[in-house]
């Protein structure tokens, strides 16, 4: 709510006032509508990429990668 008060105040004379909800962050089942929720392949993929972007490493078993 305190973005839209900020927004409202440096908004110009004619324009629209903004409402709280324009910046509520969409959480949730969005994804889920739009394609479907993840099958293991894609939710494993997923954590891999996020992994990698901060840096980590992989760590395997006796049996090896799990690509």
């Amino acid at each position: 709510m305190l973005q839209a008060l900020l927004a409202n105040v440096n908004r110009g004379k004619k324009q629209r006032p903004y409402e709280a909800k324009q910046f509520m962050p969409k959480w949730g089942r969005a994804r889920e509508r739009a394609e479907g929720p993840m099958d293991g392949y894609q939710l494993l993929s997923k954590i891999k990429k996020i992994n990698r972007q901060m840096g980590g490493k992989e760590r395997v078993d006796a049996r090896g990668p799990a690509d």
